[in-house]
């Protein structure tokens, strides 16, 4: 236990100081040796420090204030990355990366909120409104004004991807491959929800409808999304752009849905397997030929037959389809379901001549 000296006095409180010392504690002796905090608050720091803890990034925080502010008035501050891209700072590539890695598979916190359904999305359109002005920023409200001029007047530059596809450039390809590998790694916000299990599902649809309504009641959007669909640009775009989805067999048997085959088809497959056992029924996409999955086949003799009816083969050209066939190397015979109620016998001459004919 600590022993005081009561004949002497501490220096600072007057209280009696420890034996062989001139305070009454290690704290008076420090406040003695300290000194004032540099920063002004008029507080004492510990034994050596110029300021109190803290207190310094204050300093440090106004001075590099002052040093900015005189430099902006100048024209002397500049970004650090001004002039720099990936390809030439080290920095920026390690920024760019660190940014990508922590944004990949992270949801925006307000992804399907709305001001009817979330209070912080509402005071933010409150604080921030869409059509807020920029304060101090003239020189961008004059860009901007330039930029509409020269719209108007027909003077700005077509964007880069004008006209572009990602088939035909390989920046666009290169895009659009990034962006499929981010989304596919995000969870959809709305991912198993339905109408009665959120009611968030239940006011986007309705708001969505609502919108589309009134858009839809302007004459002159109804009539151009019309000619747009109609046109013959269009429907070639429509024609061109699934052209490489029936060039995938993947994707015939997936949008194909005969499965089994229906009472016709089994008499039909009766008569083949007749002349030769090695007939098979092949219309549940087991067999795809170019974009086209034929209804039997015989694989020794290259041997097609299709049973057409006549409700959902309106408009076949049995002549093309025939031709289609030949052209990869397999001969092929079209029965009609007129044919097959009208008389069996003429389609079973018919199956015969195909198979005697090569």
């Amino acid at each position: 236990m600590a022993e005081f000296d009561k004949e002497r006095k501490c220096e600072i409180c007057g209280n009696p100081s420890l034996l062989g010392s001139r305070y009454c504690s290690g704290k008076h002796r420090a406040l003695l040796s300290s000194q004032d905090c540099e920063c002004g608050c008029g507080e004492r720091t510990t034994v050596g420090a110029r300021f109190i803890f803290g207190h310094f990034q204050k300093v440090r925080g106004a001075k590099h204030s002052v040093i900015m502010l005189e430099k902006a008035a100048k024209g002397e501050l500049h970004p650090w990355n001004k002039g720099k891209t990936k390809d030439n700072d080290s920095r920026l590539l390690d920024i760019s990366e660190k940014n990508s890695k922590n944004q990949s598979g992270k949801i925006p916190w307000n992804k399907g909120l709305s001001k009817e359904t979330d209070t912080r999305v509402k005071k933010n359109a409150e604080k921030y409104p869409k059509n807020r002005k920029p304060k101090s920023l003239e020189d961008i409200a004059n860009a901007q004004e330039t930029y509409r001029e020269n719209h108007e007047l027909g003077l700005h530059d077509p964007p880069w991807n004008k006209g572009l596809t990602k088939y035909d450039d390989e920046r666009l390809m290169h895009i659009a491959q990034l962006s499929s590998e981010m989304f596919s790694a995000q969870k959809k916000w709305n991912e198993g929800l339905t109408t009665e299990t959120d009611p968030r599902i239940v006011l986007r649809n309705a708001k969505a409808s609502e919108s589309m309504k009134k858009r839809w009641q302007d004459e002159e959007y109804r009539q151009k999304v019309i000619n747009g669909i109609n046109s013959e640009e269009a429907r070639a775009k429509y024609s061109s752009s699934m052209h490489k989805y029936y060039d995938d067999p993947e994707y015939i048997k997936k949008i194909l849905r005969h499965d089994k085959p229906n009472m016709e088809e089994i008499q039909v497959l009766s008569f083949l397997q007749e002349i030769d056992a090695e007939w098979e029924f092949v219309g549940d996409k087991k067999l795809i030929i170019g974009r086209k999955n034929p209804d039997f086949v015989n694989r020794e003799k290259y041997l097609l037959v299709e049973y057409n009816g006549s409700y959902w083969h309106p408009n076949d050209n049995t002549e093309k389809k025939i031709a289609y066939f030949a052209e990869r190397g397999w001969n092929c015979q079209i029965i009609w379901d007129y044919e097959f109620f009208g008389d069996l016998d003429i389609v079973y001459e018919k199956l015969v001549e195909l198979y005697y004919a090569r």
